[in-house]
């Protein structure tokens, strides 16, 4: 599954329709 880097307010079910594995950036560089 590919994933994707999100910071806005993408609804996630569409990423999930696309095959995206969404990824919250933000809390990604605050952990």
């Amino acid at each position: 599954m590919k994933k994707i880097g999100i910071t806005t307010t993408v609804p996630v079910e569409i990423l999930l329709a696309a095959g995206y594995q969404p990824v919250d950036l933000n809390n990604v560089f605050i952990t």
